[in-house]
């Protein structure tokens, strides 16, 4: 049943743009990498990353989403029609649950680390949760993410 709703859409040149806007379209990560940032006086400053089972919901309406890498997938479904998988299929509830908790608790995770941590922390905190973003993501949007310069991040990289 869910193959007949899904459109699958695969992106294999690294830089691709996922459309989030149409409010009506849930999207979801089902293979890849994914990069978030918004463009800051012509600067661009990254967000978060995404691997498997996300959401693609945007933390800002200005957000861009962008393919890391080849391979990323990501599942388009209407409204309506996760409507009616949630309404039939327990299999797919129990997913859509976890996929939400996920998505909920990368929110306040992110906004909370903001607000908490030093970026030493959220450095060691990203290579222990993501330690694929040290192959994959340069060294600038590392340092845009960690809300520090690129020599900050050069030297905090030496220490650590």
């Amino acid at each position: 049943m869910m193959e007949e709703l899904m459109e699958l859409s695969d992106f294999n040149e690294p830089g691709t743009i996922i459309e989030t806007g149409d409010p009506d379209l849930v999207k979801f990560l089902v293979g890849g990498t994914l990069i978030e940032y918004i463009n800051n006086n012509g600067k661009r400053k990254v967000l978060r990353f995404f691997n498997l089972a996300f959401i693609l919901v945007p933390l800002y309406p200005e957000s861009i989403i962008e393919s890391i890498g080849v391979g990323c997938c990501i599942m388009t479904l209407t409204r309506k029609q996760v409507m009616r998988l949630l309404r039939t299929e327990e299999e797919v509830r129990d997913s859509y649950r976890y996929v939400k908790r996920n998505y909920l608790e990368s929110v306040r995770e992110y906004n909370e680390d903001l607000e908490t941590k030093t970026p030493g922390e959220r450095y060691c905190d990203l290579i222990e949760d993501h330690p694929w973003v040290l192959e994959m993501i340069n060294q600038e949007d590392l340092a845009s993410y960690l809300n520090i310069s690129l020599t900050q991040y050069q030297k905090m990289i030496q220490v650590n």
